[in-house]
């Protein structure tokens, strides 16, 4: 029972992440904004992991002091918190 998590440190590129979304098959993928990003970056880079990866049923968990959920509003499966 549990969760097991796999940390692929920082700075992974979209396409990295979703090659072990391929690989490892999670439920969730939690992704942590620490350093500021300007909005369409954000944007562009959840967008390509969600539609980048078979990610059905999967949600993407975005947080961090530098998450911007007005930037990422309406993207499919990603839901973003206020804090980790």
């Amino acid at each position: 029972a549990g969760y097991r998590d796999v940390n692929l440190g920082a700075d992974v590129p979209a396409a990295t992440l979703c090659d072990a979304v391929v690989r490892y098959r999670p439920r969730i993928v939690w992704l942590a904004v620490s350093s500021p990003l300007p909005a369409d970056e954000l944007r562009a880079y959840c967008a390509t992991v969600v539609s980048g990866a078979p990610m059905s049923g999967v949600g993407l968990i975005v947080g961090g002091r530098s998450a911007d959920a007005d930037a990422l509003l309406g993207l499919p499966r990603v839901h973003v918190l206020d804090s980790m």
